[in-house]
């Protein structure tokens, strides 16, 4: 009964910081964003808040898109953009929903926080680089 419980508890704690690592690199990439909205043109740092500068990180690549009101042309490049940087996350999430064994217990853990790490990362690069066709 008591390693049930153990086992409850290490999985609550593990989306914890699974949660912490989200929003500590939501926080970084939106402050990217926010500074690289807010060196573009006067109208654009005038229409751009604070919560739409978090929503367009946490789109990753499509935060060009968002910042350019889904322009055609801006969207396309976002498309094009995701296709690369949606497998990455995919694996990422996919990672923390496969079943693992006793055997392998702790070794998979960790690579299950590894996976979620990279995967959220190389999605909100996704950002700066749907920037670059946005800005430009």
């Amino acid at each position: 009964m008591s390693n049930l419980v153990a086992q409850q508890r290490t999985g609550a704690q593990s989306w914890h910081g699974r949660v912490s690592i989200l929003l500590g690199l939501v926080l970084i990439f939106s402050t990217w964003a926010f500074l690289a909205v807010r060196t573009g043109s006067p109208s654009d740092v005038r229409e751009w808040g604070v919560v739409r500068t978090i929503a367009a990180t946490v789109a990753g690549p499509f935060a060009g898109a968002v910042a350019r009101h889904f322009q055609p042309c801006c969207l396309a490049s976002s498309m094009a953009i995701a296709a690369f940087f949606v497998p990455f996350l995919a694996i990422g999430l996919l990672a923390q929903v496969v079943p693992w064994t006793a055997a392998i217990g702790s070794r998979w853990a960790a690579r299950k926080i590894v996976f979620w790490t990279l995967g959220w990362t190389i999605w909100l690069f996704g950002g700066p680089a749907s920037f670059l066709h946005a800005f430009c």
